[in-house]
Parts: C-alpha cells; sequence; structure tokens
C-alpha cells in the first residue's frame, strides 16, 4: 500500500496541469504578443478547485517555476483595471 502512495501523482501537479490546459485554451487579454492572466481570473474563471486566491497563488506558482508562467512585475492594467498579480502564458 505505501508503495502505491508513493508513486502517485501529487495533487497539485495534476491541478497545474489542469490550469495549464485551461490557460492555453482561454481566450485571455494578451501583452506583447502573449496571453495575460491575472490571479484574480484564475479564480473566478479558471478550474474550479482554484476558486480562492490563496489556491489560486499556490498553483499558478507552481507553473511559473516550470516555466509555463512569467510574472509581470510591478502588475499591470488588464480590461481597464490595474491587477497586482498578473502572468505571460508561455506558449
Amino acid at each position: 500500500m505505501r508503495l502505491f502512495d508513493v508513486a502517485g501523482t501529487d495533487p497539485n501537479i495534476a491541478l497545474a496541469e489542469k490550469l495549464l490546459t485551461w490557460l492555453q485554451s482561454a481566450t485571455l487579454p494578451q501583452a506583447r504578443g502573449q496571453k495575460i492572466v491575472s490571479l484574480q481570473h484564475i479564480y473566478q474563471e479558471g478550474p474550479s478547485r482554484l476558486r480562492d486566491a490563496k489556491s489560486a497563488r499556490q498553483i499558478a506558482k507552481i507553473l511559473e517555476e516550470h516555466g509555463r508562467l512569467i510574472a509581470v512585475e510591478g502588475g499591470m492594467e488588464i480590461n481597464g483595471t490595474w491587477r497586482r498579480e498578473v502572468w505571460e502564458v508561455v506558449q
């Protein structure tokens, strides 16, 4: 039984894959030729298990560590609203 548990997929990695799939298929605003997404957009429109800022931030950080998201330092304006936590989606 312990071998099975060790070999299991990390649920955060599985959730990061779900978020990445959603990001790649979602219609997102663009800046500098890249899709961009804010933390608010992730937890409001993204996968259902990411409906709070803490979870969305944690999973976005995993994608950032794996080079699939690039943080936009200082934030940016998206659709007329300033957002502090914004990422470029690496295609």
